[in-house]
């Protein structure tokens, strides 16, 4: 049997991301090696695995065993080993499922991307066990002591040991018992397998009756939820309406009371003016004839603060335009120009839809948004109220010039201009 250099043999192990050849001082490492922390000479360990086909490693917390990795020869000839690798602990004895460790020589060198070797020493994985990966505890330690065991075994029987690792005629055609348990275990998986895909399936079957059963039920629920909704909704619209009509009424009510105080002030100052007219001068001595007083006279005591508290109020003059302008900017913005700073701040929280123009970056992008925008001219055509109407005249934005006026002066100019 051709004995091999350790530079000749491949070693691959997926998990740790280690695949190169082996090193001539890997020797002297693979005569001993440590598992789970202990030591142990690799002759006696391969005698063991070759006259047992199974070796033992464990690991102890006192004199407590805690777990275990078993190695056990799943398949064996003259130059080749499959060792299956399984893994047992205190709290689950049952034995999971670790993966294989592939060792082979070769009669003529093989190659695999720029490596050139004899021998190989190859950890699989043959099947997707979900129980050795969910040990996430221990799962770094379980390969790192297969990656020990398998690195020493390999390098050793490939390199050291000048023996055939099987007698082809005597086991050939035989199974053997870790072969057997192995295709035991394989049996138990697929029925274990099948077993959870019945139960799956009847309970897959039983929900499917019950939908079926129930689908009458079920639709009937939908649709009498559709109704509710329709319902519902169709309710809301209605009192929308109600409020809004009941709102409508409301303005017109107040506009109908201020008319008619303004009408009735206005009558009442109408008789104090004629009063005032006949009225007597007071000074007047016994003896003269009483005088009417004269227009200067009448209109002086028309503006006396007597006569000043029967003035008609602002909010009985003219109208509440704010709300009209609160409802046109629903869903609109409008830009501003010029004016005292004061002023356009009590504009602004007024209307919160208005936008302010400060030459600052970005006002061509209000103006290109904006629905209207307002100058005020109280100042005249300064520098940025010129740059913002020529900006506007370019975006087809309208103009509406105004002059210094209150809320209500302001909401009404934007109200006219809208709805003319």
């Amino acid at each position: 049997m051709t004995k091999l250099r350790p530079r000749d043999i491949f070693f691959n192990d997926p998990y740790f991301d280690y695949a190169t050849c082996s090193k001539p001082g890997d020797l002297r490492l693979a005569k001993r090696v440590e598992v789970f922390g202990k030591w142990y000479k690799t002759p006696s360990l391969v005698t063991t695995l070759l006259s047992q086909e199974r070796l033992t490693f464990s690991r102890h917390t006192g004199t407590d065993q805690e777990d275990a990795l078993v190695l056990r020869i799943y398949e064996r000839t003259a130059d080749r080993l499959l060792i299956n690798t399984y893994y047992t602990s205190k709290q689950n004895p049952e034995e999971i499922y670790a993966g294989t460790i592939h060792l082979e020589r070769y009669d003529m060198a093989q190659t695999m991307e720029s490596f050139s070797y004899m021998g190989i020493i190859d950890l699989l994985m043959l099947q997707t066990d979900s129980q050795i990966l969910g040990l996430t505890d221990v799962f770094e330690d379980v390969q790192m002591a297969k990656h020990a065991a398998a690195h020493a075994l390999g390098i050793y029987l490939m390199v050291i040991c000048d023996q055939p690792w099987s007698d082809e005629a005597v086991t050939g055609g035989q199974e053997t018992p870790a072969m057997m348990m192995g295709k035991e275990k394989e049996e138990l998986q697929q029925l274990r397998e099948e077993k959870a895909q019945m139960d799956a399936d009847r309970e897959e079957l039983l929900r499917l009756r019950l939908e079926a059963k129930n689908r009458t039920a079920v639709l009937s629920e939908l649709e009498r939820l559709r109704q509710e909704l329709d319902a519902e909704r169709t309710g809301r619209e209605q009192d929308r309406k109600q409020y809004e009509d009941r709102i409508r009424k409301q303005e017109q009510y107040i506009e109908k009371i201020k008319e008619t105080a303004s009408s009735q002030i206005a009558e009442l100052l109408a008789l104090r003016k004629e009063l005032n007219k006949r009225q007597v001068r007071p000074d007047m001595t016994k003896g003269q004839a009483p005088r009417k007083v004269t227009p200067q006279e009448a209109s002086r005591s028309v503006r006396d603060p007597e006569d000043r508290g029967l003035d008609l109020p602002s909010f009985m003059t003219q109208r509440d335009y704010t709300r009209q302008l609160d409802r046109f900017l629903t869903g609109r913005q409008i830009a501003l120009a010029g004016g005292d700073p004061d002023w356009q701040r009590r504009i602004q929280r007024r209307f919160g839809a208005v936008l302010l123009i400060s030459g600052q970056p970005g006002d061509d992008r209000m103006l290109k948004e904006a629905s209207l925008l307002v100058v005020n001219l109280e100042d005249g055509k300064t520098p940025l109220v010129r740059w913002a109407i020529t900006e506007a005249k370019e975006n087809n934005c309208p103009i509406l010039s105004v002059g210094p006026t209150n809320l209500n002066g302001f909401a009404k100019a934007i109200v006219g201009r809208v709805s003319g």
